[in-house]
């Protein structure tokens, strides 16, 4: 079980969400700035996760709510752990 706070790479965070999917039977694929960011080692970065899938977005909803993330009614669809914010010192498990 792997601990989600600040010091989580983007990296780690993509393994732990696509784990997290598995396990709903969800297939998801990174794409955007994030993976251009993994590839180049951060020489073009980014600083959010993109993923597609064709699941439903209850399905997913509901695999994203057990990592402690939270959907949002505006712009940003959903919101990072608490664990993940600055000066936190909770931590999520996947």
């Amino acid at each position: 079980m792997m601990d989600i706070t600040t010091h989580t790479s983007r990296e780690e965070l993509a393994a732990i969400v696509v784990k997290k999917l598995l396990a709903h039977q969800i297939e998801a694929t990174l794409v955007g700035g994030s993976v251009v960011s993994i590839y180049t080692a951060n020489k073009y970065a980014s600083q959010d996760l993109d993923f597609i899938s064709s699941a439903s977005h209850d399905r997913i909803e509901n695999a994203m709510n057990e990592l402690g993330f939270c959907t949002k009614t505006f712009s940003i669809p959903w919101s990072i752990p608490s664990s993940m914010q600055p000066g936190s010192r909770a931590s999520a498990r996947t």
